[in-house]
């Protein structure tokens, strides 16, 4: 069984096949990035972040930002919710 997964508004960068497409539409894909960021809106629920974790987490992320309104980043893996990316430790909230 072959997996698309869609992500609308998006920027996607493959490191591994060296293929960039910024600011699309509508990429369709095989499995999830790297690491995934989700943007939060007034609209989002927490059980409905916690269905794309684990969504993208089973795509095959290996990490998923939330990014908060006021800026503050969190992080998750395999593991749940961490204190720092495994990418960087030098993020934690965007002005």
């Amino acid at each position: 069984m072959r997996l698309h997964f869609k992500f609308k508004g998006c920027a996607v960068f493959l490191r591994d096949s060296g293929f960039v497409q910024q600011h699309c539409e509508e990429v369709c894909a095989t499995s999830a990035p790297e690491i995934c960021i989700e943007i939060l809106s007034p609209s989002n629920t927490m059980v409905e972040m916690q269905d794309k974790i684990l969504l993208y987490l089973e795509a095959g992320a290996v990490e998923v930002w939330l990014v908060e309104q006021q800026g503050m980043i969190r992080f998750f893996n395999r593991d749940g919710e961490q204190k720092n990316s495994l990418f960087t430790t030098k993020i934690t909230k965007i002005s």
